[in-house]
């Protein structure tokens, strides 16, 4: 397991530059970072990677200034997966790739995308069968790319319920696996024992503590069981990721992430 730590523990608005935010992780210690390609949000708008090979020029630089290795790029193209819409996927489908050829750039082989929020009218069995679906093209393209696809099993999402998270993905192994961020589990009174068998289906890990309806604590005060959780994913074989991911300056101060960086070392996992 290697140790990286996710570009949104740097919040946009105080540092606005993707390079301040790779500086900041390096200047933590650490030697890989998760980038965030969020639309509309922070680091990367995949709509800015479709026409124009600036933007992926600026970002390929900016990881060489850096010194940092790209464990994985956290995806969120413009259209949500679910939307039902055949031209809002097309235009995910060209965000798609473009992040795909991102990923190329920068010598990433693991991508990150969102399975969507539920759509008001639209039945919830038919948008589970519409992101399997999409998810089983979206998982060829990367393969053909070199790169493995997986999808979060966020709070609030079509994916949020272990059982449906665990049902869809074993349509799709392997060419999709799962991102595994506990406190989406956590925050909805889940234990690690009704989740672990998602590990199994796990290509990338997003960490931070956690609490009964509260996505991230600071480290220690939450539910995270993380010396069981890592002692899960050695058992399992897990070898990739595990990315720190505090986000919206909610660890204004990096003390969490230091302390969580710190704990994840003593436990084995690779600096």
């Amino acid at each position: 397991m290697k140790l990286s730590c996710s570009t949104l523990v740097a919040a946009v608005e105080r540092y606005p530059a993707l390079t301040e935010a790779l500086a900041l992780i390096r200047e933590l210690g650490f030697t890989r970072a998760d980038l965030a390609a969020l639309e509309g949000w922070q680091n990367v708008d995949p709509s800015a990677l479709v026409s124009d090979a600036g933007p992926a020029d600026s970002v390929a630089a900016a990881v060489r200034s850096a010194g940092l290795e790209v464990s994985g790029i956290n995806a969120r193209p413009g259209p949500m997966l679910n939307d039902p819409a055949p031209e809002a996927f097309a235009v995910y489908g060209r965000q798609y790739e473009a992040l795909l050829r991102l990923a190329g750039r920068l010598d990433c082989q693991q991508l990150t995308v969102q399975p969507g929020n539920a759509i008001s009218g639209q039945n919830r069995r038919e948008a589970l069968d519409l992101i399997a679906d999409r998810l089983r093209d979206l998982g060829r393209r990367a393969r053909a790319a070199g790169v493995q696809l997986s999808v979060e099993a966020h709070q609030g999402s079509l994916l949020e319920e272990p059982g449906e998270a665990l049902a869809v993905l074993r349509e799709l192994w392997p060419e999709t696996g799962l991102t595994y961020d506990p406190s989406h589990f956590v925050m909805q009174g889940f234990g690690l024992s009704e989740t672990a068998d998602l590990i199994e289906l796990t290509v990338n890990v997003h960490i931070r503590d956690a609490d009964r309806d509260r996505m991230q604590v600071h480290y220690g005060r939450g539910a995270l069981a993380l010396d069981d959780l890592i002692d899960a994913l050695r058992e399992r074989g897990y070898s990739g990721a595990i990315a720190i991911e505090y986000f919206h300056d909610f660890d204004a101060d990096l003390a969490s992430t230091r302390r969580l960086r710190d704990r994840l070392i003593s436990l084995g996992v690779e600096p």
